[in-house]
């Protein structure tokens, strides 16, 4: 099972500023893969996953989409979000 987390900011976002550093956080905790993209510059990745507006993190199990986290959300429902599917590993 292989479980990616796609984050998609930009620069001139506001709530980007604060929503980023938060997820960054959250996925040193995390043993799935991570990857971050700017809106300005990574247009192919935005066609590709249909990214209409930013904040936009999304996680993808074993390369299907899986789950959509759209707007700059508290932490606590961005958490609950993440270990629905599995993104922190209990062992």
């Amino acid at each position: 099972m292989k479980i990616e987390v796609k984050l998609f900011t930009a620069k001139w976002c506001g709530p980007c500023k604060i929503y980023k550093p938060l997820v960054r956080k959250l996925m040193i905790n995390s043993e799935a893969d991570f990857e971050e993209y700017d809106a300005d510059t990574d247009e192919e990745a935005l066609r590709k996953y249909g990214i209409k507006s930013v904040p936009t993190l999304i996680i993808l199990h074993d390369e299907v989409m899986v789950a959509t986290v759209i707007g700059a959300v508290r932490k606590s429902d961005l958490i609950d979000k993440l270990n629905e599917w599995q993104v922190f590993n209990e062992d």
